[in-house]
């Protein structure tokens, strides 16, 4: 199917069938803790008083929340609850809630993908083509139906049965994203950022700001660099600061897969993302990105970056030819293998 090579490039820019890991935000007992500590507090005290009533409600949610897990419930059933219970939870239980979410769309996305593509459905294609080409042609992302304006393209899908299929798909929790000329469910992190990181700690509310933002702005579409070279090194320090500061994060190991997508184009400057110029020496942009990098503190970004300039330097600035690109090539290689072993990715 064509989703197959659709999936390969999700999984390079993490949008997103990465494996989850196997940590959690909060367990039952981190949970059950904080629920103990609050109940001790001083009833006679208002403001702790309002608290520890909130912390009940969140004991409540949690429980109606794992019950509905345990049995199964759909995907549009659990973001409905969410989004009906959110505000009353504390931090570390809006981070549970998040973390279950994104979970539970990751798990059924190649089922949901499936959907699309039936003999009963698959006209929903071009179908889709049609109306964004049609009705919005000032829409900057053409590529992505996402966040809470997305659900808009309904009132232009005729046919019942399609529009159910995209209302369902948006009511889960999902994007849709273009590939190749066909549209594909993707986890939609711009609306779990717009509605939900105001409940979470800092910690998911950056994830999700991150995940939000790569989704409208790849790294790379089909292996070639997508964004500028100064937002590339930007991008990979500060995925690179969110690893360190966060080594026990949920999703850690999507973080560490964004950061090597970013560190690859980094340390492998080419002529076909315009990071050489075509007589395969550095352009201004890229020495600059570089520059910047090298101003900053200590970190893996750094050290790659130095032995890509010793390279060019060992060999007159000049990073190789038409006929020659293997030299390069297998030193970049290198520098991503070594980084790999320092960020212990799996």
């Amino acid at each position: 199917m064509k989703y197959t090579k659709y999936v390969a490039i999700i999984l390079s820019v993490t949008l997103i069938l990465t494996a989850c890991g196997s940590n959690t935000i909060a367990s039952n007992k981190e949970i059950d803790k904080t629920e103990t500590t609050v109940d001790k507090v001083n009833s006679s005290d208002s403001e702790t008083a309002n608290n520890e009533l909130k912390i009940k409600d969140s004991q409540t949610i949690k429980k109606e929340f794992d019950e509905l897990l345990n049995k199964n419930g759909n995907i549009k059933e659990i973001n409905l609850y969410i989004r009906e219970n959110i505000e009353f939870a504390d931090k570390v239980l809006a981070d549970y809630l998040v973390e279950n979410m994104i979970k539970k769309l990751e798990e059924n996305q190649s089922n949901e993908i499936d959907n699309f593509f039936s003999d009963d459905t698959v006209e929903i294609q071009n179908i889709l083509s049609k109306i964004i080409d049609s009705n919005f042609k000032d829409l900057e992302k053409k590529y992505i139906l996402s966040g809470n304006k997305k659900s808009e393209i309904l009132k232009y899908i005729d046919k019942a049965n399609l529009n159910t299929l995209v209302k369902n798909t948006f009511q889960k929790g999902y994007a849709l994203y273009s590939s190749e000329g066909s549209y594909y469910p993707v986890v939609d992190y711009q609306i779990l950022n717009e509605d939900y990181s105001k409940y979470t700690s800092k910690t998911m509310k950056e994830y999700l700001n991150i995940m939000s933002d790569l989704m409208l702005n790849t790294t790379t579409v089909e292996e070639y660099l997508a964004i500028d070279i100064n937002t590339l090194a930007r991008r990979a320090l500060s995925y690179e600061n969110f690893i360190i500061k966060n080594p026990n994060f949920v999703f850690i190991d999507v973080m560490k897969s964004n950061y090597m997508v970013c560190l690859w184009k980094l340390v492998s400057p080419n002529i076909f993302d315009g990071t050489l110029d075509n007589d395969f020496k550095m352009t201004d942009a890229t020495r600059k990105a570089y520059e910047e990098i090298l101003s900053g503190n200590d970190s893996i970004t750094k050290e790659s970056v130095q032995k890509i300039l010793e390279f060019e330097k060992a060999n007159n600035g000049v990073f190789g030819s038409y006929k020659d690109m293997d030299k390069f090539m297998n030193f970049s290689n290198s520098v991503e293998e070594d980084a790999k072993l320092k960020l212990n990715v799996k």
